[in-house]
């Protein structure tokens, strides 16, 4: 999943001339297309920035006929073909609609950018901040852009919510930022190359500790075996809070496995190429929040009821008993808090990212007594 959603206002656009080939675009698109942005535009910044880019290139048709004409009046030794001039802008010119729909939609094809409706925002929501002056509406009098913010910023920050992740709004218009300072989890940055090259550094930090990570972890080095004594103690200690839920099927029915005793065996990290597969959850400070897949193996033994239920009594009834006795596994990830020192990094701190697991002992077959 993408680290940071992104969303920007038809202002942002507007002031890099609708061109998104320039470097501050490329490196929005860059960034999208390895998935460490999440670029999301409101329906409304779509429609109105086509709006702007037609009217872009009809202006550009009028003062590239003026431009030809001053050229002519200037240099009259230069010989200009007026009518395949004109044919060609006129071409243009009626071309306007559709190369103001094909720029926008390559761009949005370009960040993979998702489209937000805000047709779902509460029109009362929108009228309360209105009268009771909250932003994105001035303390003057309303403006006509301020209602179209308003279903823009609430469409989003709805769109937020229960994502635990911030969202990062650029405009050149001071009410989103006022905004952002009433809304917890949502960001007004500077401008965008502000805001890209923030999300750049975070990134080459996140590469730089992933590196020291498979450096001092990678499986056959003495720290990766600390951590994973460390972590093997850890989930020892704390056997007795993981709970496992079990159910199986029989002959006689669908079994609640209530009483089956349980204890870790082992566990081994799940790997690839050899190496730990780590998940950067937070860089703060000096300290680095990681996840880790690990693979659980637990030992299980007891005996379970297989019923027979008894439609006239209302009743189950136990036909036999199904003895337990066999090895399962679990994957699971554990959450490893580590600081950062000069030698390389510390354990701090470890917890499971899950300690309840549902697991499904498949069909139970009647112990052989039942068949004597």
């Amino acid at each position: 999943m993408c680290d940071f959603f992104v969303s920007i206002d038809t202002s942002v656009i507007k002031s890099n001339n609708y061109d998104f080939d320039n470097e501050v675009f490329k490196s929005l698109i860059e960034l999208s297309q390895n998935e460490y942005i999440h670029l999301l535009l409101s329906d409304v910044v779509v429609r109105e920035t086509k709006v702007h880019i037609l009217k872009d290139i009809q202006e550009s048709e009028i003062k590239a006929t003026k431009a030809i004409q001053n050229i002519k009046s200037y240099c009259k030794d230069i010989e200009i073909n007026d009518t395949e001039l004109a044919k060609k802008i006129n071409n243009f010119a009626l071309r306007a609609k559709e190369l103001a729909e094909q720029k926008i939609s390559n761009f949005l094809s370009e960040t993979r950018c998702e489209i937000v409706p805000s047709s779902n925002v509460q029109t009362e929501e929108v009228l309360s901040l209105y009268f009771a002056k909250r932003p994105p509406f001035s303390e003057q009098k309303a403006k006509q852009n301020e209602f179209k913010d308003a279903y823009i910023l609430l469409s989003l920050r709805d769109y937020m919510k229960g994502k635990n992740k911030d969202l990062y709004v650029v405009s050149t218009d001071g009410d989103w930022t006022k905004f952002a300072q009433e809304n917890k989890g949502i960001i007004a940055p500077k401008d965008l190359k502000t805001l890209l090259d923030m999300i750049n550094r975070i990134i080459h930090e996140k590469e730089e500790i992933l590196n020291k990570l498979k450096n001092n972890f990678n499986k056959n080095s003495a720290e990766f075996q600390v951590i994973k004594d460390d972590i093997n103690e850890f989930l020892l200690e704390n056997e007795d809070k993981i709970s496992i839920f079990f159910s199986a099927d029989s002959m006689w029915g669908y079994q609640n496995v209530d009483d089956i005793e349980y204890h870790l065996e082992d566990f081994n990290f799940k790997e690839i190429n050899s190496d730990v597969e780590f998940n950067i959850l937070k860089i703060e400070n000096n300290e680095v929040i990681i996840s880790c897949p690990i693979n659980l193996e637990f030992h299980i033994e007891g005996i379970t009821p297989l019923y027979f239920y008894d439609r006239e009594d209302g009743v189950d009834i136990t036909m036999a008993n199904a003895t337990i006795d066999e090895t399962i596994h679990i994957k699971s990830s554990i959450v490893v808090r580590l600081k950062d020192v000069k030698e390389g990094l510390s354990i701090e701190d470890i917890s499971l990212s899950d300690r309840n697991f549902n697991v499904d002992l498949g069909y139970l077959d009647p112990d052989p007594d039942f068949y004597e």
